[in-house]
């Protein structure tokens, strides 16, 4: 109400239509977040009504559970390159990861989850989604893994020696740089 009254003068005739449309909407937004159990605001008290975490956070599981397929369509169908927006924000990505590097927010996150927490949802959802993970990363696993073993296979290594002898870290390190030369390519 407090913007109205710098728009409309003090005696001006829609200042009470006003007054209702906005009551009107305070009545609206209260009960969609007190999920349609009736009224939660009280229009001339300080306090907004809101549902339970509890009752909130069921909600959101319930009906982000059932968005799966629209979830995908919004991939499917998105005009938009995921590579051109990202490569995009890569300033702001660093600026962003240095800036929560620098204030410890990566510590505050880990201290405040804990071990307990990471144990808990690791045991629910990780075992399914690793599983599901690995299935659905199999042809990319092999288009990277290919290179990888072709230099593995052409390198020339020198003969190996008894163990211990020093002779064999020369093998490691052939077999070193002919990947590292894959790598930087």
């Amino acid at each position: 109400m407090r913007a109205a009254s710098h728009l409309l003068p003090l005696r001006s005739p829609l200042r009470a239509p006003l007054f209702l449309v906005l009551a009107a909407l305070a009545l609206t937004a209260s009960w969609l977040l007190d999920g349609g159990a009736g009224p939660g605001v009280m229009l001339f008290g300080a306090t907004v009504g809101v549902t339970s975490a509890g009752k909130a956070a069921e909600r959101w599981s319930r009906r982000a559970a059932g968005a799966s397929g629209d979830y995908a369509d919004g991939v499917a169908s998105t005009p938009r390159s995921w590579a051109a927006a990202s490569t995009a924000a890569a300033a702001s990505y660093k600026a962003g990861v240095t800036a929560a590097a620098g204030a410890g927010r990566y510590e505050k996150g880990i201290a405040k989850s804990g071990d307990a927490k990471w144990k808990r949802k690791t045991q629910a959802v990780g075992p399914g989604r690793y599983s599901e993970g690995v299935a659905a990363a199999q042809g990319d696993y092999g288009a990277a893994i290919g290179p990888v073993l072709d230099v593995i296979g052409r390198t020339d290594l020198p003969p190996r020696g008894p163990i211990g002898a020093m002779g064999n870290a020369q093998r490691m390190i052939v077999l070193s740089a002919a990947l590292h030369a894959l790598r930087t390519k």
